[in-house]
């Protein structure tokens, strides 16, 4: 009779012990999707804004060399509305600098190369829209340096995002 109460007093411990480890890895599981779910959901957007960053910094090389053919052809009226349009991509590229801001801050070990970089980028951008405004005839805009400028960019972008997934 001892030995049946002992056996059914362990298996009752085993049972309490079984139901309280999957309720407690259950509220671990959960914890961790909602995790997970964030740093998802934050790097996607991180991943969208230095897209379009990324994005209109090309719109704006590209603007610029519309603008600077319109310019030589005499198309004032053409080259004007090139302008504005230049102007308004500056504004928004100023506000995708201010948000990706944001981001590097959830991914400290990628942080200083990430701000680094589109600052490099960013400054060369408005050199050159600068330049555009006074051109050195003897010296040309190296346009290259922005190309580089952007891979980097996009290069480091790649790791934050890594490092916001946790990867």
């Amino acid at each position: 009779m001892e030995d049946s109460m002992g056996s059914i007093l362990v298996s009752i411990v085993a049972i309490v012990i079984s139901l309280i480890t999957f309720f407690w890895g259950f509220s671990k599981n959960k914890k961790l999707s909602a995790e997970t779910e964030w740093h998802r959901t934050l790097a996607s957007d991180f991943l969208e804004q230095a897209n379009n960053f990324s994005k209109m910094a090309s719109q704006i090389v590209v603007g610029i060399s519309l603008w600077s053919s319109m310019q030589e052809e005499g198309k004032s009226d053409d080259a004007e509305r090139q302008n504005e349009e230049i102007r308004s991509y500056i504004n928004k590229i100023s506000l995708y600098e201010w948000e990706l801001k944001k981001y590097s801050q959830f991914a400290p070990c990628n942080a200083d190369r990430f701000q680094e970089s589109a600052q490099e980028l960013f400054k060369l951008l408005r050199n050159l829209i600068a330049y555009c405004k006074d051109p050195k005839v003897d010296q040309p805009f190296n346009l290259e340096e922005i190309r580089e400028a952007q891979f980097s960019f996009i290069k480091v972008s790649r790791a934050l995002h890594k490092e916001l997934l946790g990867i």
